[in-house]
């Protein structure tokens, strides 16, 4: 009876704490309006980017793994849109993304051409 009755406080204490630990980690959508929010600012500030006037249309994510997405940034420039890969860790309340430099290639074209080349 004893080992019974804490069984139960046992087995409802671990519920707890899985709800705990599952319901904390940061959601697709928090990361993807996170990565909109921060590379749109630094599209909008860094010196490297800033010149392009870049505009981020859309990020899509897709899991990989446990704590891994592949993902596209969709900007716009001067009107045409380009996509670029990026690849983003998580853990359960933080992320960070890497955008893949090939995937930049495009900008290199547009100020060769903006120069008459």
């Amino acid at each position: 009876m004893y080992l019974l009755k804490h069984k139960n406080i046992f087995i409802c204490f671990l519920a707890i704490v899985f709800l705990l630990l599952f319901s904390c980690s940061i959601s697709k959508d928090e990361i993807k309006q996170g990565i909109m929010k921060k590379q749109q600012e630094t599209f909008d500030t860094d010196s490297f980017f800033k010149e392009y006037g870049l505009k981020i249309e859309n990020v899509s994510l897709l899991k990989t793994g446990s704590n891994t997405y592949y993902g596209i940034i969709t900007v716009s420039l001067d009107g045409e849109k380009h996509n670029i890969s990026i690849t983003v860790k998580t853990d359960s309340d933080t992320y960070m993304w890497q955008m893949d430099k090939d995937s930049l290639h495009f900008l290199f074209s547009y100020k060769m051409k903006k120069m008459g080349f």
